[in-house]
């Protein structure tokens, strides 16, 4: 009898390399599909220490507080966009606006008899820029200007840079602004702030009123395209000067362009 060819093993041989091969990875799948089933789904933390949990009670505030920040004594200081009756007009104030400070203590304990007012009266603060100094003070740069004539253009930044102590903010008597006496070179509407690792400030961004000294003319706004530096003092309110023009970006920054330090300062 003629036994099986040559040819004959080498097919047999690879059919049975073929069906290995199938069925490997169809048992691995398998097994991983009957693993995974059997694995136990971490249920999601359900307590408020960990997770936090919205309080159904609403918190009155003074105002639409449009700018807040966490001081570092716990308390919350806040600002809006503060209004005025013009003839029938509601208009923006002008050069002036109120700050708020209020202890979250009182959140749900008569929060608006616990507020404590603070006026500024050289600044609008309304859509201004605000980073800490080093000292825990506040700076605030920029803010709302009004043209009187066409009270309802937008776009029109402040010059001032303003400085909020909250060590003198604990009584309806306290002063805490201080205004720098020397102003930035054109103003801020939507500025950005960003301490620096040494206390100094970067500050970019905004719009400015292009033809401020025609005052009766249609107000015209543009980008700020000068960053300037606030220079942190320990001892006093610092000075703001214009970066050179070689430290300068290549266009300039919008309005509230967002800025962080990354990890070399």
């Amino acid at each position: 009898m003629k036994g099986p060819s040559r040819s004959n093993y080498l097919l047999l041989t690879l059919f049975i390399v073929a069906v290995v091969l199938l069925l490997v990875p169809a048992s691995a799948f398998m097994s991983g599909a009957a693993n995974k089933s059997s694995a136990v789904t971490p249920q999601a933390s359900t307590n408020p220490g960990q997770v936090g949990k919205w309080n159904t009670a609403l918190i009155p505030f003074k105002t639409v507080p449009l700018h807040i920040s966490l001081l570092p004594n716990g308390k919350i200081l806040y600002w809006g966009r503060d209004k005025v009756m013009n003839g029938a007009n509601l208009e923006d104030v002008t050069g002036a606006s109120n700050a708020y400070v209020i202890d979250p203590q009182f959140f749900f304990n008569d929060p608006i008899g616990h507020t404590l007012t603070f006026r500024n009266n050289s600044t609008n603060l309304f859509c201004s820029g605000h980073s800490f100094l080093p000292d825990g003070r506040l700076l605030v740069t920029g803010g709302h200007e009004k043209n009187p004539s066409f009270p309802f253009k937008e776009g029109l930044g402040d010059r001032d840079i303003n400085i909020f102590d909250y060590t003198r903010s604990n009584t309806s008597t306290d002063l805490p602004w201080t205004t720098l006496a020397n102003v930035m070179n054109w103003g801020r509407w939507y500025p950005y702030n960003v301490t620096l690792e040494n206390g100094n400030v970067a500050i970019l961004g905004g719009s400015y009123w292009t033809n401020r000294t025609s005052p009766g003319s249609q107000p015209l706004s543009a980008l700020n395209p000068s960053p300037e530096k606030y220079t942190f003092n320990p001892t006093n309110n610092g000075s703001v000067a214009a970066y050179t023009q070689d430290q300068n970006p290549f266009s300039p920054p919008d309005v509230y362009p967002l800025l962080h330090l990354i990890g070399d300062g």
